[in-house]
C-alpha cells in the first residue's frame, strides 16, 4: 500500500492513474450526490453544533454558486493513500464511493492523512503549480470530506466505539470540524 512507501516518489503514477480514470469516459452507476449524502450521514447522529451548521451552510452556498454546474467525471471517491497499492502496477482499491464528481474531489481525498499531500498531488496532476482557484477547489472538497467524516466520527463515538477501540472518536470529530473551519478560512482568504 502507498501508506507503507514514500508516497512522494509515486505522485506521478497516482496522478496518471487518476487522470486516466477522470478522462475514461466511463459513466458510473450513480452521482455522488454530495448534499443528500451529507444528509444521510447526519441521519446517523442527533448532534449538530452551531459551528457544524454554520460551516455546512457556507459549504452549500459555495457549492451551489461555484461548483454545482461544473463538469463531472467518473471519480474514485476515496483516493486516499490507504486505497492505493503500488507494485508492478498501481491499483485503486475500495470503490464503494465511486461516482460522478468534480475531479478535484479525488485530489482532496488524497489529503486524508495531511491536507498538504493533496496540494502536492494537485501540482503533479496539473503538471504545473496550481492557481489559488484550483487549490481552493481541492480545499473546498476536502472541507466537505471533513464535514462528512465529522459526522462519521460522531456516530462511532455515539455507538460506543471510542470505549471498545480505545480511540477517542469524539476528539476525532472535533478535529475534522476544525479542519473544515480552517479550510473555509483558507478558501475565503484574499
Amino acid at each position: 500500500m502507498l501508506t507503507q512507501l514514500d508516497f512522494k516518489e509515486h505522485l506521478r503514477e497516482v496522478a496518471e492513474a487518476l487522470k486516466k480514470l477522470h478522462h475514461s469516459g466511463i459513466a458510473p452507476a450513480s452521482d455522488y450526490e454530495l448534499i443528500p449524502r451529507l444528509a444521510k450521514y447526519e441521519s446517523f447522529t442527533d448532534v449538530r453544533s452551531d459551528l457544524y451548521l454554520d460551516l455546512k451552510k457556507k459549504w452549500i452556498t459555495m457549492y451551489e454558486k461555484e461548483h454545482a454546474h461544473q463538469p463531472k467525471v467518473f471519480c474514485h471517491g476515496d483516493a486516499q493513500r490507504s486505497n492505493i497499492v503500488i507494485g508492478k502496477r498501481l491499483y485503486l482499491l475500495d470503490w464503494e464511493y465511486a461516482g460522478w464528481n468534480e475531479w478535484t474531489y479525488d485530489i482532496a481525498s488524497f489529503g486524508n492523512v495531511q491536507f498538504s499531500d493533496a496540494l502536492l498531488l494537485l501540482d503533479v496532476y496539473l503538471g504545473r503549480p496550481a492557481t489559488k482557484e484550483e487549490a481552493d477547489s481541492v480545499r473546498f472538497y476536502r472541507m466537505y470530506q471533513a464535514l462528512q467524516w465529522h459526522q462519521v466520527a460522531l456516530r462511532k463515538h455515539m455507538i460506543g466505539l471510542s470505549d471498545v477501540l480505545h480511540f477517542d472518536f469524539n476528539m476525532l470529530s472535533a478535529k475534522y470540524l476544525n479542519l473544515a473551519q480552517t479550510l473555509y478560512q483558507e478558501i475565503t482568504k484574499d
